[in-house]
């Protein structure tokens, strides 16, 4: 069984920042689940994505900065109680 690693990133261009971004997204990889892209939704739960890829391909027009665990927590809490996002 191995361990499960996630990356997040925040969702940023068009004058948004690490600290106030458009949105925030994650790929979690490990042997069991293979790769699952995941971006937080307006109904504050994680569902799938293909932004991820997406921007790898150049084919994304904001810009995707990753981020520490912590400050994606951060990020998502901020969504969760309303703003400043």
């Amino acid at each position: 069984m191995s361990e499960e690693k996630v990356i997040y990133y925040a969702i940023t261009g068009g004058g948004k920042t690490v600290d106030a971004p458009h949105g925030i997204v994650r790929r979690r990889t490990s042997d069991e689940i293979g790769i699952v892209d995941e971006a937080l939704h307006r109904d504050l739960q994680w569902h799938g994505t293909g932004i991820i890829v997406e921007w790898e391909h150049a084919s994304f027009d904001d810009e995707l900065e990753e981020v520490s665990e912590e400050k994606a927590m951060q990020i998502v809490e901020a969504f969760r109680a309303g703003g400043p996002y």
